[in-house]
């Protein structure tokens, strides 16, 4: 059974609530289930991991407008959840982005100081997106800590919603405004906006994950770039870095909550695998979702059996510092910010060989202890049998050529 890491997985911190009326406004309107699975960090979700495979679960705020002490207390709070249960979660922070200076100064503690992963980030604050150079120290801070930053949508501001209003329902233009369209294609305008304002010159090392399958920019991103160049904006292709160079290098990809092929086989087209990381968006789609994906994926052919094991755990590993099943807290983490830590290729395995038992962990080292499916069984059957025709095959090939060797010794 292949260990998983999922990124894009959300909790509630009470006490975050109770700093705002809106906030806490915005979440009485979610079923209680919903709410109570949010709220819960202990064995109930632990035992749902167990379940489905999951060794390893990054945990974000779901979407609020904190100050900077709040977030200060909730990133504390999370820490000493992680140090509970240090092989099973990591974090990401929550920031204060209505104040971008503050913003990077507690990434920067919460990466150095409590061990966190990177941050995630709501796709705008009130309406501003982070193309406004105020909002640069952030990404600045990031690059130097070499963490991500993880763009999340949330709902349109006020000021946008009317564009999302028609001959139906209020409900409908805020389900039409979030998950229904726009918060999906608000986070690929904002990648745009991003790369038309040159941060990716600025921050050539920048790390920004985007989730959803891509948010809809695969589909679109071949026709963004045949037109642009066509067009010759100086400003838009006259960067020191294009478009796709910014995809290929910037850009990593989670596929929270979508669990169906066609979207990733688009998203192949366009991107390399090594880029694409599994997500649920826990609690919001179930983790059984996500450990299905997988076991399709295997049966697919859609991709090799190696890159299913780099969407599954290994691509989250590369870009994070982690490990499947492995204590993730200050210790293992906090190395990398203080320049001691795994680069982009340390933890990627030589490709072109499979990888050796040891390189591979069981679910006893993940905290899975479920048994292995058939299509598993059957695709771990299939990999020692190549093991063992590629060292046979070695075998003979020293054996014939020994023999040639003395046949040549005797004449």
């Amino acid at each position: 059974m292949l260990p998983l890491i999922t990124l894009e997985e959300h909790y509630i911190d009470h006490q975050v609530l109770g700093t705002s009326q809106e906030d806490a406004f915005a979440y009485s309107t979610f079923p209680q289930p919903l709410m109570e699975k949010l709220a819960a960090l202990g064995d109930d979700r632990l035992s749902d991991l167990d379940n489905n495979s999951i060794s390893l679960q990054v945990l974000s705020h779901a979407p609020v407008d904190p100050s900077p002490q709040v977030c200060r207390g909730a990133n504390d709070r999370l820490a000493a959840t992680v140090r509970r249960h240090p092989s099973r979660y990591a974090a990401f922070a929550l920031l204060p982005m209505g104040d971008p200076q503050a913003a990077a100064e507690e990434l920067n503690r919460s990466v150095r100081d409590l061990g966190f992963v990177g941050a995630l980030v709501n796709n705008h604050h009130k309406g501003s997106f982070y193309d406004d150079p105020r909002y640069w120290p952030v990404f600045s801070t990031a690059q130097g800590l070499n963490v991500p930053v993880y763009i999340h949508p949330c709902f349109p501001s006020q000021d946008k919603i009317y564009q999302y209003r028609g001959h139906y329902s209020e409900s409908i233009a805020q389900m039409l405004g979030a998950w229904g369209w726009g918060w999906h294609s608000d986070v690929g305008l904002h990648i745009l906006r991003l790369f038309a304002a040159g941060l990716f010159d600025l921050f050539p090392k920048l790390k920004v994950v985007i989730g959803h399958m891509g948010e809809m920019l695969p589909f679109q991103l071949d026709r963004i770039i045949d037109i642009s160049e066509g067009l010759q904006t100086p400003e838009w292709t006259g960067r020191q870095r294009g478009l796709r160079e910014v995809w290929e290098s910037n850009i990593w990809i989670t596929t929270s909550g979508m669990f169906s092929l066609a979207p990733l086989a688009c998203l192949l087209k366009v991107t390399s695998p090594e880029k694409i990381m599994l997500s649920v968006d826990y609690p919001f789609s179930a983790n059984e979702k996500g450990k299905q994906f997988i076991d399709d994926l295997w049966n697919s052919g859609l991709v090799s059996g190696r890159d299913v094991e780099g969407i599954a755990y290994r691509n989250a590993e590369a870009l994070l510092g982690i490990r499947a099943g492995q204590e993730n807290g200050y210790s293992a983490v906090n190395k990398r910010a203080l320049g001691e830590g795994v680069n982009d290729n340390s933890m990627r395995k030589k490709r072109g060989r499979p990888p050796k038992e040891s390189e591979v962990p069981t679910t006893e080292t993940a905290s899975a202890a479920v048994p292995m499916s058939p299509v598993e069984t059957e695709a771990a059957a299939r990999r020692m049998e190549k093991r063992r025709c590629q060292y046979c095959q070695r075998i003979f090939s020293r054996i014939e050529h020994r023999v040639r060797h003395e046949k040549t010794t005797r004449k």
